[in-house]
């Protein structure tokens, strides 16, 4: 059994930014949001090793750069 941790990679649109994050934080809020009836602004864009969501997050990066200058 490997021991490599799984990250998330979430975008926020109200602030137009990534956040990585341990997949079990991602669960458990996504858990607290449901318990508390509201919504999150978080969107899980992908599920990973951090490195490859560090990847991902840098390929994605120039496209929120654009929007925010569209703003």
């Amino acid at each position: 059994m490997s021991n490599t941790k799984t990250y998330a990679l979430l975008w926020s649109k109200k602030s137009n930014g990534l956040h990585i994050e341990p997949l079990e934080s991602t669960i458990a809020a996504g858990l607290n949001a449901m318990v508390q009836n509201r919504t999150t602004d978080y969107v899980l864009l992908a599920v990973g090793e951090k490195e490859d969501m560090h990847a991902k997050a840098d390929a994605i990066r120039p496209e929120l750069l654009k929007r925010s200058k569209a703003i």
